[in-house]
């Protein structure tokens, strides 16, 4: 009776030792399994925070150019704006002095202007044999004064001068640009400095 309890005891403790030892690998299987899940779970969070990172910069990104795009747009139509307004104003004052000017070729001063001219042109040029001169539709009526003083020059009439002589020789290599139209356009471009006007 004594063996049978003793063998039944047996079983019990091995039994028991069994479900224990089951017991302890359930949890530590368990506990193995959360750390996995745990680190899948911060990695899985990691990749989402990294990929959150980089879709808010580059959105950002596509606002800023979008934002830079309107700005340099912006800039460009500005300039342009200006750069019409510059215009505007330049022919503007362009057509008041031309206006002056033509009033001012019908006088007695310039008649003495442009012999002074003439003079200056001799004194430069002299008589070269291949000479040309280019002036004002108005001043053509001034040819026979032009010959006397320079000799058989070749005259051009050319309409866009509003005063004032363009002289050259190609054998002495010379030019000379005494027109009121490159006066008008030394000063605009003082005028345009001094106004302080964009390019």
């Amino acid at each position: 009776m004594d063996s049978s309890n003793s063998l039944n005891e047996n079983i019990q403790n091995f039994r028991q030792a069994v479900i224990d030892e089951a017991v302890r690998e359930k949890n530590a299987l368990e506990s193995q399994l959360d750390e996995i899940e745990s680190k899948e779970m911060d990695e899985a969070e990691n990749n989402a925070l990294a990929e959150s990172y980089t879709r808010i910069h580059r959105e950002m990104a596509s606002i800023t150019n979008a934002a830079n795009k309107k700005v340099s747009q912006k800039t460009l139509e500005i300039k342009k704006e200006l750069l019409i307004r510059r215009d505007s104003i330049k022919q503007h004052i362009f057509d008041k002095v031309k206006a002056n000017i033509a009033a001012y070729t019908n006088t007695a001063e310039y008649d003495n202007y442009f012999t002074d001219i003439l003079n200056v042109v001799h004194n430069e040029i002299g008589m070269a044999t291949d000479l040309n001169v280019e002036i004002s539709t108005i001043d053509m009526k001034r040819s026979d004064s032009i010959k006397s003083t320079l000799g058989n020059v070749n005259i051009i009439e050319n309409p866009s001068i509003i005063g004032g002589i363009i002289a050259y020789s190609k054998s002495l290599g010379k030019y000379i640009n005494k027109t009121f139209n490159s006066k008008i356009d030394d000063e605009m471009e003082h005028f345009i400095e001094y106004c302080k006007f964009p390019d």
